[in-house]
């Protein structure tokens, strides 16, 4: 795997922790999650969608961030 998956994998780990909190964060007026990340190749690679590994972590990544908008938070 490429250092970039590995960061798209990082980053959809986060939004999966914050989609099981997501009922938590409503409760106490969480709006947003911010994602930071160090690596501007990983986010650039997200806006790319392409066969192969990648599209279905940028797919899993998209996903979440919807799953997460269901909940009133925006990421």
């Amino acid at each position: 795997m490429e250092v970039k998956c590995a960061k798209l994998c990082a980053i959809g780990l986060v939004l999966d922790v914050a989609i099981k909190i997501g009922e938590t964060m409503q409760i106490h007026g969480v709006m947003m999650v911010v994602v930071i990340s160090d690596s501007q190749a990983a986010f650039c690679r997200a806006a790319q969608l392409e066969w192969g590994p990648v599209p279905r972590l940028v797919r899993w990544l998209y996903s979440s961030a919807w799953r997460l908008l269901s909940h009133g938070i925006a990421t």
